[in-house]
């Protein structure tokens, strides 16, 4: 087959932003058959920097807005899910910039809404990028990636080990010093 003819793996990118993490997984021959997010600027932004995906595929929504109707929008199989939540919650820039650290702001959940679409579709794995903030934040005086990676544990194996989550963007031909945590989950 030619490479335009071979079945591609799908995936569906959430908090999809410009699409960066979708470009690595098209780089590396998946097809995104479903991106989400929730500004106009960022959706705009994705459908320019991705051309190959229909923009009718490309949706500017909340997120917990149209996960309990998910399969409305996305009625492809899906091989892979990426994505991660806004960061404003968990970095320590952001808590810092509240009185309360952020620990009433909705976005802290917005992890919950990720989990539902994966255990709608139970895709072979899932990637869930995020800063390293996410360490230290809190909600209600407890930290909150335990209450994450339980949460993506419920059906994945989680590699959870702050030695091998935690990946520097300059190692990776990224020109900025930039630490993030990335959670990968395999099904059980």
């Amino acid at each position: 087959l030619k490479d335009s003819e071979q079945i591609k793996p799908n995936i569906a990118d959430f908090f999809a932003g410009a699409g960066g993490l979708s470009l690595g997984f098209v780089h590396s021959g998946y097809r995104v058959c479903f991106a989400n997010d929730f500004q106009d600027v960022c959706v705009n932004t994705y459908i320019y920097n991705h051309p190959e995906v229909p923009s009718n595929k490309v949706l500017c929504a909340d997120i917990r807005k149209i996960v309990d109707n998910i399969q409305d929008y996305i009625t492809d199989d899906i091989d892979v899910v990426i994505g991660g939540p806004p960061c404003q919650t968990y970095s320590t820039a952001g808590r810092v910039r509240d009185k309360k650290g952020m620990e009433n702001d909705a976005r802290n959940f917005l992890f919950e809404s990720y989990v539902k679409i994966l255990e709608h579709y139970l895709p072979k794995l899932f990637v869930f990028e995020n800063v390293t903030g996410l360490f230290s934040a809190k909600v209600g005086g407890e930290s909150i990636l335990p209450k994450v990676i339980s949460a993506l544990g419920k059906h994945y194996e989680v590699i959870s080990d702050p030695e091998k989550i935690v990946f520097n963007t300059s190692n990776y031909g990224v020109p900025q010093i930039r630490k993030r945590i990335i959670l990968i989950g395999i099904r059980k």
